[in-house]
């Protein structure tokens, strides 16, 4: 669509307010805001990551939970508050704090700092609802998540596979661990390719492709998924301080980097193994 968000959080003095902005793009040389909602004041909650579906926002709250945001309220005159229409505490469910969120087919997919990787059925974004979700334990830790739908490949004997699945890095683990999610009922959720040496501080994936981007303390590291039963790093990409979110997008990817600021990485100029 034409709409984006970010969150901020303004402090001042020994007051804090989270913000969630949103703009129209229509026009991406001139974005322009267009509406806007209070998520938090004074440290009830720091807003972060998030994830536009529809006519909603769906943002992490840290120290809160989820909020669901109805972007056409927000982008209307109203009062604070008046837009969030749907909330998922965390904390209460024993999962900490929100950390990271992709959707699929109306299914939220939120990391925790617990390190748990949790389903949330939000057909009815007032009313969410969980509907699975995988502890942390034997090497797993749900900490940055991506997802695809319908992937398609060969497994090792060349048969043709489609799933959905859910890429996940594990933060400090270092492990990155790709999670068939074609069933988000499955009990349990297996865990159907790994790769290790891989702490991520965000990732992103470009399912026709069939790579996994990386940001990482170091620089950027490139996953070939193609059969996602033996993920393989092709190449780490150094970069001056630590990168903290990516992106990627017709050839090109995106860092966040907290020295260097924004970076722009021409995807046709690396030569991979």
């Amino acid at each position: 669509g034409t709409v984006a968000a970010l969150t901020e959080n303004i402090t001042f003095l020994d007051s804090q307010v989270g913000m969630l902005r949103l703009y129209d793009i229509s026009n991406p040389a001139a974005p322009k805001v267009i509406g806007h909602e209070r998520l938090a004041v004074d440290y009830t909650g720091i807003p972060g990551r998030l994830a536009l579906s529809g006519k909603y926002a769906y943002v992490c709250n840290a120290g809160s939970g989820l909020q669901v945001v109805d972007i056409l309220k927000a982008t209307a005159p109203h009062d604070y508050g008046q837009s969030i229409i749907g909330y998922f505490d965390t904390w209460a469910q024993g999962y900490r704090s929100p950390r990271d969120i992709a959707i699929l087919r109306n299914n939220l997919y939120i990391t925790t700092t617990s390190g748990h990787l949790l389903i949330l059925d939000a057909s009815y974004p007032e009313f969410l609802r969980e509907i699975n979700k995988k502890e942390p334990g034997n090497g797993f830790l749900a900490w940055s998540i991506a997802v695809a739908e319908d992937y398609n490949y060969l497994d090792a004997y060349g048969t043709p596979q489609t799933k959905d699945i859910a890429i996940v890095a594990g933060g400090s683990t270092g492990t990155l661990s790709i999670i068939d999610i074609t069933n988000p009922y499955a009990s349990p959720l297996e865990i159907i390719g790994t790769v290790s040496g891989v702490t991520a501080t965000d990732i992103a994936v470009n399912p026709t492709k069939g790579m996994v981007y990386a940001s990482t303390a170091s620089g950027l590291v490139i996953i070939d998924i193609k059969n996602p039963q033996s993920p393989r790093i092709l190449a780490l990409l150094p970069t001056t301080g630590q990168s903290m979110a990516v992106a990627e997008k017709d050839g090109w990817v995106f860092l966040a980097n907290q020295k260097e600021g924004f970076q722009a990485i021409d995807l046709e100029t690396i030569r991979l193994k």
